[in-house]
């Protein structure tokens, strides 16, 4: 009849843990929290009854964004007797293959653009409750200053920008923000 339908679908199915432990010690107490997601499936069918692409573990055009098997954010607090807590994090992102690599997608792409490895970032914060209701805060993201992943312009990525995915890697590389907080 001529009209334009958006029929596409996508289903996804996976897990995601949520974990935290606190620990007194002989200066304050320890605590752990872990936030990860493990994908199981990232099912995309474009029209309904084409063929169906499960894009775990992939990116690129048909796949979109990344997707890795597993990522999270683990973090490691130390409270400490002083009112000041200190913080270390670790975020967490899995590899991911061209989604050209699938035999039912194929096509050729450069060596280069083939994959992203898994990347790392680290994070510090410290929390100082000066008075009752007056904080100072203190973080350094991506301590390491580790750059983004960067997919090469042979490769036409209708998901990202300025050949990488802004919304899953860290673009800015390392920054520090102070501030400070006080409530009435």
């Amino acid at each position: 009849d001529g009209r334009l339908t958006n029929a596409g679908s996508l289903r996804t199915s996976g897990l995601d843990v949520n974990a935290g432990y606190i620990r007194p010690i002989a200066m304050g107490s320890i605590g752990l929290a872990l936030s990860g997601t493990r994908l199981e499936k990232r099912e995309i069918e474009a029209l309904p009854d084409v063929r169906s692409y499960d894009c775990v573990e992939t990116f690129g055009t048909t796949c979109g964004q990344p997707s890795p098997t597993w990522r999270h954010k683990l973090r490691a607090t130390w409270y400490t007797p002083a009112d000041i807590d200190v913080s270390l994090s670790w975020r967490y992102i899995g590899a991911v293959k061209s989604d050209r690599t699938l035999p039912q997608i194929g096509g050729s792409i450069p060596a280069v653009d083939a994959a992203i490895g898994a990347q790392n970032y680290f994070d510090l914060a410290a929390n100082w409750r000066m008075r009752e209701k007056v904080n100072v805060s203190l973080a350094i993201n991506n301590v390491l200053d580790r750059s983004p992943p960067i997919i090469g312009a042979n490769y036409i990525l209708s998901y990202s920008n300025g050949g990488t995915y802004p919304g899953l890697y860290d673009l800015l590389g390392r920054y520090i923000s102070l501030g400070l907080r006080a409530s009435l």
